[in-house]
C-alpha cells in the first residue's frame, strides 16, 4: 500500500487487513520497534532516528536488512496468511529488492502494489487536519473523518490529548522525498509487478471498495 503522505493508505491497510486478517506491517513502526531494540548497539541503526525525526526516509539498505529479518518472522507464523505492507515500498532500491526477497517465499504473482494517489496540494490541506496525541505521536485523528473532534480532546486510543503540531516544514519535506524518492519506484513496479493506481481523494468507503475490486475479494 503506496501512496504520499496523507493519502490515507494507512486507514485503507488497516481496512484490507480487518477484512483479510494479513499481518499489517506498518514500516515506520517496524522500523521505530527496530530501532528501539538495536540502537544501543548498532550505530548505523541509531542512525537511523535521527533521519526519522528530521522527515527523511530511513536508508534503504538498511530498511531493507531490518525488513528482511522482521518479515522472516511473521512468514514463519502458519496463522498468518498474507502480509500488508503500509508505505512499502519507498525508494527504488526497495521497489527493486523487497517484492524480490518476497517472491522467493510467496511467488511473483502474489505480489499486489496499491498506489493510494492524491495531490501535493490535497496532502498539504490534510496534514492541516490532522491532530496528534501529545503521548504518541502515531496517534493522529483527522478532524475531517472525525467531526467535532477539536484540539485539547483526549485520545481516543490512549489516555493522552489532541494537539495541533507544526508539520509545514516537514509535509514539505515528505513530499519531496515522495516525489524524488517513491515515485521511481512505482513506476519500476509498474513494469515488473501488478499494480492499481486508485483516486485517494474519493471517500474512505469508495476507496476501499475500489481496492477490494481491483484485489478481486
Amino acid at each position: 500500500m503506496i501512496g504520499p503522505p496523507g493519502a490515507g493508505k494507512g486507514t485503507q491497510a488497516r481496512l484490507l487487513v480487518e477484512k483479510t486478517g494479513f499481518y499489517h506491517f506498518i514500516t515506520s513502526r517496524e522500523g521505530k520497534e527496530y530501532i528501539a531494540k538495536h540502537k544501543a548497539e548498532d550505530l548505523e541503526t541509531a542512525r537511523q532516528e535521527k533521519l526519522y525525526k528530521e522527515g527523511i526516509l530511513f536508508e534503504p539498505e538498511w530498511l531493507l536488512r531490518a525488513q528482511k529479518e522482521r518479515v522472516g518472522e511473521i512468514l514463519a507464523d502458519n496463522n498468518i496468511a498474507g502480509i500488508v505492507f503500509d508505505g512499502s515500498p519507498r525508494t527504488l532500491f526497495e521497489a527493486e529488492n523487497l517484492p524480490a526477497f518476497l517472491s522467493e517465499s510467496v511467488g511473483k504473482e502474489n505480489i499486489v502494489g496499491i498506489v493510494v494517489d492524491v495531490s501535493a496540494e490535497e496532502t498539504k490541506k490534510r496534514a492541516g487536519e490532522r491532530l496528534v496525541c501529545n503521548k504518541n505521536e502515531n496517534h493522529v485523528v483527522s478532524t475531517r473523518l472525525n467531526i467535532g473532534v477539536k484540539i485539547g480532546d483526549k485520545c481516543p486510543i490512549c489516555d493522552g490529548v489532541l494537539q495541533k503540531r507544526d508539520l509545514d516544514a516537514e509535509i514539505d519535506e515528505r513530499v519531496r522525498q515522495y516525489q524524488e524518492r517513491t515515485v521511481p519506484g512505482i513506476e519500476y513496479l509498474k513494469k515488473n509487478y501488478k499494480v492499481f493506481i486508485i483516486n485517494g481523494a474519493q471517500p474512505v468507503e469508495k476507496i476501499h471498495a475500489d481496492i477490494m475490486a481491483a484485489l478481486q475479494f
